[in-house]
């Protein structure tokens, strides 16, 4: 078992320095502990955070505010389009024969132009319905996605509780097997009880151990996924 974890261990390291652009063979420095954050915020606190920070709720307000801009340009063509426009010219000529020896003029000239479509088939009007749809649809996924992210955040959290008190629980049993460990190695050189008997009081220290750093494993998980949904993964461990 150990050599299989081993190996599992570095088939880890080669795959993490893939991603981070390192020497396939170099080895990482493991940490066997596993930080939790002290105080886990209120689920309210967490639910802004993620209104706030969360990447993929940040496009879906984007796309909701370009359908609002395209419904506005839409209406705009149903109202008047007024061009201003302005030049100043200089022309001069002269004739060498003529009643007329030369000529010049030159001046400012400044102008207002109003154009408006009367009636294009009612293009135009299909086409801010179409946007009008666009835009309520937009809002929609945009709610939607902040539903299930406050949702998802809700279970974390109960989960997230659950777990710790699951952790004081497999600590204190953690104490008991090794202070039963610690009878049995008494009563092992005493004599009252075989090495069988001493064994199967190990086992028991070595699960009680197991499953307190799978509860602690799970709990990093969820508090990792919690930061997720906050959008405040690499704010959190860089």
């Amino acid at each position: 078992l150990i050599i299989e974890q081993r190996a599992v261990i570095q088939q880890l390291e080669i795959q993490l320095n893939e991603i981070i652009n390192r020497n396939l063979y170099d080895s990482l420095i493991h940490d066997n502990q596993i930080p939790l954050v002290d105080v886990l915020p209120a689920a309210e606190q967490l639910m802004d955070a993620a209104n706030q920070n969360n990447k993929n709720l940040e496009v879906f307000r984007l796309n909701e505010l370009v359908a609002e801009s395209d419904e506005r340009i839409a209406r705009s063509f149903k109202y008047p389009q007024i061009d201003l426009f302005g030049n100043y010219s200089y022309n001069r000529s002269t004739n060498e024969v003529g009643f007329l020896r030369s000529n010049r003029n030159y001046g400012p000239q400044v102008g207002v132009r109003i154009r408006m479509n009367l009636f294009n088939g009612g293009n135009y009007n299909r086409e801010i319905r179409n946007t009008q749809y666009a835009r309520n649809i937009a809002k929609l996924d945009r709610e939607a996605l902040e539903l299930n992210i406050n949702s998802l955040i809700l279970q974390q959290v109960a989960r997230y509780r659950a777990l710790t008190k699951r952790l004081e629980i497999s600590e204190a049993n953690v104490i008991s097997a090794g202070r039963a460990l610690d009878v049995a190695r008494a009563q092992l050189n005493e004599g009252t009880i075989t090495g069988v008997d001493f064994r199967i009081t190990q086992v028991t220290l070595i699960s009680a151990e197991n499953n307190r750093e799978e509860i602690l494993y799970t709990l990093k998980a969820v508090e990792i996924d919690l930061l997720r949904l906050m959008g405040q993964v690499t704010e959190y461990f860089l």
